[in-house]
């Protein structure tokens, strides 16, 4: 690993970059780094560049090349705090990582605000004791357009179940809520440094339409239905895939899916996040829904054709 040798690398970053910022390959190996990250080695004092980033680095680097999706998370420095931003490029194979101390934030102003205003999802968080405290600019456009004025109103039906099972049993956990027009899906996150629970909202409505209960296994669902575990291995099909099967004289079910079908499973254990991947077969066009269930190692991969949508 150099600091700044590579030509290429140095197009592609401003050395005079305040943040720190890296490139790993397709191994989690770093190839760059730039004088910001030797600064916070320093004041971190760590002799390698990987030590200053998540314990999982490695994974989310491969689940970030396998969906092109972009991974945040957030570690501990001594007494900094920094997120870590996993994006892929054009270039097959790197990843940038890019750095962003937080920690004046954490001192003004709950975690819980520090980042989440900017994300377009909603997102809210309840302290230990339950009460709302905070709810970002998502949140209150979602509001806005259901006509409703309490958040509780389009949080799941058991809300105050779930969040007294993520603050006793288990620190994650994923549920659907049905109102209106819309589909979302809300996954509570305890946060580690403060205790608080952090709700995050997906709005699924327009790819689950027509779904079955998720917990059940949707044998007579008529769109593709199948279940995998958390290295991607296939445990359940419905006949709607069987079908497909004989339809597209496709002997593996594998076939049907997204090339990187693996990568968006261990994507969706690693963020707790649905996640939606697109692929064309036989001159159809699939929207295929990944969607991890809560409490346990199992994904949920709902198949809709969408081809007279994109026509």
């Amino acid at each position: 690993m150099t600091e700044f040798d590579d030509e290429k690398v140095k197009d592609s970053f401003v050395l005079a970059n305040p943040n720190p910022v890296l490139a790993s390959d397709a191994e989690g190996v770093l190839q760059f780094i730039n004088p910001a990250v030797t600064n916070l080695m320093r004041d971190a004092e760590v002799g390698d560049a990987e030590d200053l980033l998540p314990s999982d680095h490695k994974g989310m680097v491969r689940a970030c090349l396998a969906t092109g999706v972009t991974l945040t998370e957030e570690c501990q420095l001594g007494s900094r705090n920094v997120v870590w931003s996993y994006q892929s490029v054009g270039k097959e194979g790197v990843v940038h990582i890019y750095g962003y101390d937080v920690t004046r934030y954490h001192l003004q102003q709950p975690y819980s605000q520090s980042l989440p205003e900017a994300n377009p999802n909603p997102v809210v968080t309840y302290n230990t004791e339950g009460k709302l405290i905070f709810q970002n600019s998502a949140v209150v456009k979602l509001l806005d357009n259901l006509g409703v004025d309490n958040v509780e109103e389009v949080l799941p039906a058991n809300h105050a179940s779930l969040m007294d099972f993520c603050f006793k049993i288990e620190p994650s956990i994923t549920e659907e809520r049905l109102i209106g027009n819309k589909s979302i899906v809300w996954s509570y996150q305890l946060l580690d440094n403060c205790g608080d629970l952090c709700i995050y909202g997906f709005d699924l409505t327009g790819y689950d339409a027509g779904m079955k209960d998720r917990k059940s296994l949707p044998e007579v669902d008529p769109s593709p239905v199948l279940t995998a575990n958390s290295d991607g291995v296939l445990q359940f099909t419905n006949d709607a895939v069987n079908q497909l099967l004989l339809d597209f004289e496709i002997e593996k079910v594998e076939g049907i899916l997204p090339a990187d079908h693996v990568g968006i499973v261990k994507a969706c254990f690693l963020t707790n996040t649905p996640l939606n991947a697109q692929n064309t077969k036989c001159g159809k066009t699939f929207k295929w829904s990944y969607i991890p269930v809560d409490g346990s190692e199992v994904v949920y991969i709902y198949g809709h054709d969408i081809t007279e949508i994109n026509v």
